[in-house]
């Protein structure tokens, strides 16, 4: 259970924030000490190389919590930002991160860009993209997921079942999601949010958070919320994220993957990982 000095504030935080896509930042300590972290990390590596490296230009909308966003002073930062700066400096190569629109970031990748360029953005793998760009390894997975408190008698998707049920509005694959999985709501509890749907479950609004799994276990972090996860069978979604490049880009491609491989082998990418989302 929440300590019950937590509760108020908590419930305070949604009602006031209910038209926002996250959490004000910071709500504690443990906010701001993420968000030094990300932009210190950034600079020591850069501090590391020469003036002469080479630079990848990353292309990103800087509004995907906690993947891309900004930080109080307008900087973009997040796990994607912290993970290509490590993998560009495995490298030998500098990063400049470029706020875009989503339209522009693909519109950009498509004129063929002079400098070594990707698109960062949560970008999942379509058959369309796999023509028409490169694609990276994986990244990360962003899996859709139940979350419910620790203390939560439910251990099972099937025990959703009769239960009260919180989603953001209009999230249609999540509502696909239910139906496939033969599930009857007691009552969908909508929120205009990612973050007010996982607030139902710690004011008892409902009994179940159903949504992306990697943004909800940020918000969880952040806000010291007790929850645990119940993961969907395997639906055959495939949930990989992946940069995209230019078909021209075929060594910068090289070079991403083989620099990503070694931040998994040498320990790197967990440290990212459990930075963001806390646990793997």
């Amino acid at each position: 259970m929440l300590a019950k000095s937590f509760i108020p504030t908590l419930i305070t935080l949604l009602v006031l924030n209910a038209c926002q896509d996250s959490p004000p930042a910071p709500i504690n300590n443990q906010a701001s000490n993420v968000q030094a972290a990300s932009s210190a990390s950034s600079e020591s590596l850069t501090a590391r190389l020469p003036d002469t490296a080479p630079i990848i230009h990353v292309l990103t909308t800087g509004s995907v919590s906690p993947f891309n966003f900004r930080d109080e002073n307008g900087n973009v930062i997040g796990f994607e930002p912290d993970l290509i700066e490590a993998i560009a400096a495995n490298q030998g190569m500098r990063v400049q991160i470029i706020p875009k629109s989503w339209e522009q970031v693909w519109a950009t990748i498509d004129k063929n860009p002079n400098e070594p360029t990707l698109a960062m953005n949560t970008i999942g793998i379509t058959e369309e993209r796999q023509k028409k760009y490169l694609l990276s390894e994986s990244y990360v997975r962003a899996p859709n997921a139940l979350a419910v408190l620790k203390d939560s008698p439910i251990q099972t998707v099937r025990d959703a079942n009769g239960k009260k049920i919180s989603v953001m509005q209009g999230s249609t694959i999540i509502l696909d999601e239910i139906k496939a999985q033969n599930i009857k709501p007691a009552q969908l509890v909508n929120r205009n949010s990612l973050y007010l749907t996982l607030g139902a479950i710690t004011n008892h609004s409902a009994d179940v958070a159903w949504g992306d799994k990697l943004v909800m276990a940020y918000y969880a972090k952040n806000m010291n919320v007790p929850i645990r996860f119940i993961d969907l069978p395997n639906d055959g979604v495939d949930d990989r994220v992946v940069f995209i490049l230019n078909k021209k880009d075929t060594e910068l491609l090289d070079k991403i993957n083989r620099g990503l491989a070694n931040l998994k082998a040498d320990g790197t990418y967990d440290k990212i990982y459990q930075k963001w989302f806390g646990t793997k």
